[in-house]
């Protein structure tokens, strides 16, 4: 069965919703995607959503990146989705390698353009979480503990 996609939708004044989505999915008669729409409640909405320091992200096999000169392109095989992303998420997307963590990231990202390291952190958090919930990555550990078994 092949997962919905998530797509942003618009606010009320025509800007990026916050944690507001629109799903599609594909009909069993190969139909053309339908969209399903999901309103959220606003304290729902402004919830952060984030990944702990500890999460070791990798880049998910089948997302192709591109470089755009200002920023990448990335397509998911999988979900059939392409994002665009700017210079700051580009450069989270590359050390996306599955060997630092949330914290060694922003640490490092911190410590190469003289940034407060705590304000980092959750930057780079709340960007890799956005990956994760787009399928983009997958937590390192539970890779190695899933092949221990």
């Amino acid at each position: 069965m092949r997962r919905p996609a998530l797509a942003p939708t618009l606010g009320p004044r025509g800007g990026p919703a916050g944690r507001r989505w629109a799903r599609t999915r594909r009909e069993d008669d190969g139909a053309a995607d339908t969209p399903i729409a999901i309103d959220v409640d606003d304290d729902v909405a402004r919830a952060r959503v984030t990944v702990p320091d500890g999460y070791r992200p990798r880049r998910r096999e089948g997302v192709l990146d591109i470089d755009m000169g200002d920023g990448f392109i990335l397509f998911d095989d999988a979900s059939s989705l392409v994002h665009h992303l700017n210079p700051s998420a580009t450069l989270i997307w590359q050390l996306c390698d599955g060997t630092g963590s949330v914290a060694d990231l922003a640490r490092d990202i911190a410590a190469e353009y003289e940034l407060d390291e705590p304000t980092i952190r959750g930057q780079v958090a709340d960007v890799i979480a956005e990956f994760d919930a787009l399928e983009l990555v997958e937590d390192a550990r539970n890779l190695f503990t899933e092949r221990d078994r």
